[in-house]
């Protein structure tokens, strides 16, 4: 229905990254408009803050990032309990998610297994358990604009609407943002602000100095599962924003990450959505030969891909039957961690207008499906009649 992607670690620098300082309240108010990378250098500096420290981490049989030696049993019985502690598993932490009815149970492998081996044995020992690896999760990719950058137009009115996002940091202070009303909440330890997170929080909520978000007014909570941990990414943290902004009454979810399939994740996904909760995801920015990356080719996640201001497919943008709606995500501008404003292309930054417009829709329509038909009616249609594997259901404007 609607739509996730397959990526693992990269091999990164932070030469971009050197030298970007965030500027105090006084240089906020006095920074240009730019054009510039300086979401991409967060990210890779993510992914080099991982390099560092490898030791933390191993690949399973894919090749995919996990944490090492770390396996989640998602709401275990008496059998899985039974097999753990027969096997020589050791309690790492314990947390009830109470909003999505889950129950996890985050485990140490004993020094003979690697993960994969200790996914086996644990599910060999307890077959009706669910258990899954820890899979760590990369900040989506993106690009700086390629053309003159356009600032963003209100969608709706925001008034009413409580909008979530998954992401890194916000900086609460830039100019566009510190009149907004907006709640920060760490999941891999502390929050930090990070461009990435300060551009979708700009689009969603933002205004002044002739730039508004497309929901300006609604109350935005912020979840960092990147913070300042090295494990931050992990699926465990994931699932736990999943679960802090489902209890906030949220209408939506912006997710801005990619990954590998991940069973806890997609359990926590389903859940939300079945307490009414529209969760929206970029297709992901591998190219049109890659499927959609996960988490948007979840049945339960809203898959959104970028167009630019001509309506063209962005060149980089993932494909396939998962694609949900297509928005402007190509040369937007968007505000930065240092107080400034960049250029930025992706599909990433397209899903802000798909949440906002989906969010209203939800106030009035029965259910969340009911708000995705009605904003599918209205969607232009592009590329093959109806529906497809490019555009999905169309562009929303």
């Amino acid at each position: 229905m609607i739509g996730l992607g397959r990526r693992s670690l990269l091999a990164a620098t932070i030469s971009a990254f050197v030298g970007l300082g965030v500027s105090g309240p006084e240089a906020l108010a006095q920074t240009p408009r730019r054009r510039g990378r300086r979401h991409s250098a967060w990210r890779a500096a993510v992914i080099e803050r991982r390099r560092r420290n490898a030791a933390r981490f191993e690949t399973d049989r894919q090749g995919r990032a996990v944490l090492r030696a770390q396996v989640i049993a998602i709401s275990p019985g008496r059998a899985g309990i039974a097999a753990m502690r027969r096997l020589g598993f050791r309690r790492l932490r314990h947390t009830v998610m109470a909003e999505l009815q889950l129950e996890i149970i985050v485990l140490a492998a004993p020094a003979r297994f690697n993960a994969d081996q200790a996914l086996n044995a644990l599910q060999s020992a307890d077959p009706d358990g669910a258990y899954e690896l820890n899979h760590v999760f990369d900040p989506s990719a993106g690009a700086a604009g390629g053309e003159t950058a356009v600032s963003p137009v209100p969608l709706v009115n925001g008034r009413g609407l409580r909008l979530g996002m998954i992401d890194g940091g916000v900086l609460l202070q830039h100019r566009c943002l510190r009149d907004a009303s907006i709640t920060q909440r760490g999941f891999a330890g502390q929050p930090v602000a990070s461009a990435h997170g300060t551009a979708i929080a700009s689009l969603l909520v933002g205004r002044g100095d002739n730039f508004g978000g497309y929901a300006p007014g609604a109350r935005l909570l912020a979840a960092d599962v990147f913070g300042d941990e090295v494990e931050g990414g992990a699926a465990e943290a994931v699932a736990a924003a999943i679960n802090w902004l489902v209890g906030e009454d949220v209408q939506a979810i912006n997710i801005s990450l990619e990954g590998p399939p991940n069973r806890l994740l997609e359990i926590a996904c389903r859940s939300a959505a079945a307490r009414g909760v529209l969760l929206v995801a970029s297709v992901g920015n591998a190219g049109p030969s890659r499927p959609v990356a996960f988490p948007a080719a979840y049945d339960s996640v809203v898959a959104a891909t970028a167009v630019d201001a001509r309506g063209r497919i962005y060149l980089m943008a993932n494909r396939g039957p998962e694609v949900a709606f297509a928005a402007r995500g190509v040369s937007v501008e968007a505000a930065m961690d240092d107080g400034a404003f960049e250029g930025v292309s992706g599909t990433s930054f397209a899903a802000p207008m798909v949440v906002a417009a989906l969010a209203r829709s939800r106030l009035d329509a029965s259910s969340a499906q009911a708000a995705i038909a009605r904003l599918a009616a209205t969607a232009t249609d592009a590329g093959a009649p109806g529906r497809d594997p490019v555009y999905g259901f169309g562009i929303v404007r």
